[in-house]
């Protein structure tokens, strides 16, 4: 290019712009006004003639000189437009009229000169400097305040796990860096950043402190998940490892050492502590105490002078208050009322003193006596239950008619009270052999039994939406259930017999389907109710009281650093 009398010539920004300057200037550094980048004032190569391109004295002012210029006559406030933001008097970029610092350049419009290095992002930036530029200063101010709330929440939930207690005066310290971080970040204070900073600060509270809650509850959570998780599953595993059954006689030896009435609650904690403790044995050593257990029933322990005082002290203390409570008729189909503790106690007492006045041979005598006794009425019941179920399929009766109920199991204990312990245990022997093969021979009862199971699965449906809404009380009526039952029969009526056997068959594989879906209901509703229990158990008791206050306090210390605000 060639030099004109002017003095000026053209140089360019490595980002391409074209600038016109004295040559005097040449080897200064400038800031492009396109992209904004510094550079230094280079004179471009000379042409063959070995002059520069001239360029007319009036086309273009000196671009440092008015740079100079426009710094010079920066007012030392910016009087903002309400809408559309304002223009930057040093990028001529428009930034929010309610920033003071531009978010293009960093100029301060009040201190008149640049605070903050914004510009384009570069391969070069940092961290901080890309957020700066994407997101403007305030956007760097509120990243500062969350690091500082996540640092002092990270910090608090370290000294809890430390000293193994919730310290609520530390939520202090996290306001603090909150409302510092976006002072720092942001190089402004006003109510904007001061309400940000709040929230933050806010949000890392109950960051920190449900981290904490879940430290110190994680142990029960996660017994908890378990426990859930197990609902229903292992059921069928226990009973054929004869786990129930081990865990019964153990519950009924404690009970019956230290006098429970059947319905103690000291019985349902004894059941929890014997069930964990079954639930660490081996199958082989379930099978061995099992085998113990009933060498004990059949026979050792009416070698045992104490299980007879017991067994005997509880007879007497339960006929005792049976027979008080029919005289008053307060027998009902629940049967009888629970005793209060001191009147169990006091019943206790009396039996204990008529009992330990008995000789040692008259007590063991009476003891199996009434044992025998006892398992008579034990077998019957098993056996009328047995007799009553096969009946009220054949009848077609509602198991919530409870009228007819007792009348068919009356009739049938009323048949069978003549039996011997001997022929009421074959009895139950071959309706479990019948239930198993023997009813498939039977199309009769087939029929009658595929109409009842369809009968019921209409009534188990209705009664499923009943339970997810806690109606927990809901029974079908008698006349719901004629209903229904004439529905099935219209259904089954026209079915062969080979298609009765197929359809009974793929009901009760239907059955087990429906079980599961109710365990698993069971288990989710369990799982929603317990997550809504904790979730208000951790607001009451972590937020509650002095919580508050420092909660609180940590809030507004945050506002008021942010904000610049004189009463923080």
């Amino acid at each position: 290019m060639s030099m004109s009398d002017s003095g000026r010539i053209s140089v360019y920004c490595p980002c391409g712009a074209k600038l016109k300057i004295a040559e005097e200037h040449l080897g200064r550094k400038a800031k492009c006004p396109k992209c904004a980048e510094v550079f230094t004032l280079e004179a471009p190569p000379q042409s063959d003639s070995g002059t520069f391109e001239l360029s007319p004295p009036d086309t273009e002012s000196d671009f440092l000189s008015e740079m100079a210029a426009a710094a010079e006559k920066a007012p030392p406030a910016q009087s903002a437009p309400t809408t559309g933001g304002v223009t930057c008097v040093n990028c001529n970029q428009k930034h929010p009229a309610e920033e003071r610092i531009c978010v293009h350049c960093g100029y301060d419009c009040e201190k008149g000169k640049v605070v903050k290095k914004v510009g384009k992002l570069k391969a070069t930036d940092g961290l901080l400097v890309s957020i700066s530029k994407r997101l403007g200063v305030f956007g760097l101010g509120c990243a500062f305040s969350t690091a500082g709330a996540l640092v002092g929440a990270g910090a608090w939930f370290a000294v809890a796990v430390i000293s193994q207690y919730e310290i609520g005066y530390i939520a202090w310290g996290l306001g603090l860096l909150a409302g510092g971080g976006m002072a720092w970040g942001y190089g402004d204070r006003n109510a904007k950043a001061g309400a940000t900073a709040a929230l933050i600060s806010a949000g890392g509270i109950v960051a920190a402190k449900l981290a904490i809650f879940i430290y110190f509850n994680a142990a029960g959570i996660s017994a908890l998940r378990a426990d859930i998780a197990q609902i229903g599953t292992d059921t069928q595993q226990k009973l054929e490892d004869g786990s129930f059954e081990l865990v019964d006689h153990r519950v009924e030896q404690e009970g019956l050492r230290n006098q429970w009435y059947w319905d103690d609650p000291r019985r349902e904690n004894a059941y929890n502590i014997h069930g964990e403790a079954v639930d660490q044995l081996s199958e082989q050593e379930i099978a061995a105490d099992l085998a113990s257990a009933k060498a004990w029933n059949d026979g050792e322990r009416w070698d045992d002078q104490d299980y007879q005082t017991n067994f005997m002290i509880m007879h007497y203390a339960n006929k005792a208050w049976e027979e008080k409570q029919e005289k008053n008729g307060n027998n009902d189909q629940e049967g009888y009322p629970s005793p209060g503790k001191r009147e169990w106690r006091r019943l206790v007492d009396d039996a204990r003193t008529k009992v330990e006045s008995m000789e040692p041979s008259e007590l063991a005598n009476l003891a199996k006596d009434t044992n025998s006794k006892r398992e008579h009425e034990t077998k019957l019941a098993q056996l009328t239950d047995q007799n009553v179920a096969i009946q009220l399929v054949r009848a077609g009766i509602s198991p919530e008619d409870g009228e007819q109920y007792e009348k068919v199991m009356a009739a049938d204990k009323d048949a069978n009270k003549s039996m011997t312990l001997e022929e009421i245990t074959t009895a139950i022997e071959e309706n479990q052999r019948w239930e198993k093969s023997g009813k498939w021979d039977d199309p009769d009862f087939l029929r009658q039994d595929l109409i009842y199971m369809k009968t019921n699965q209409v009534v188990q449906d209705e009664s499923a939406e009943h339970f997810e809404k806690d109606d927990y009380d809901w029974r079908v009526s008698n006349e719901k259930w004629a209903t229904y039952y004439a529905q099935a029969t219209e259904e089954v009526t026209p079915l062969s017999d080979t298609e009765v056997v197929e359809a009974t068959k793929q009901i009760e594989v239907e059955e087990i389907a429906r079980r599961q879906a109710f365990i698993d209901r069971i288990q989710q509703q369990v799982t929603n109710r317990t997550a809504k229990e904790a979730m208000s158990y951790f607001f009451a008791d972590y937020f509650g009281g002095m919580d508050l206050i420092f909660g609180a306090f940590a809030i507004f210390t945050a506002w008021g650093i942010a904000s610049g605000s004189k009463e923080a």
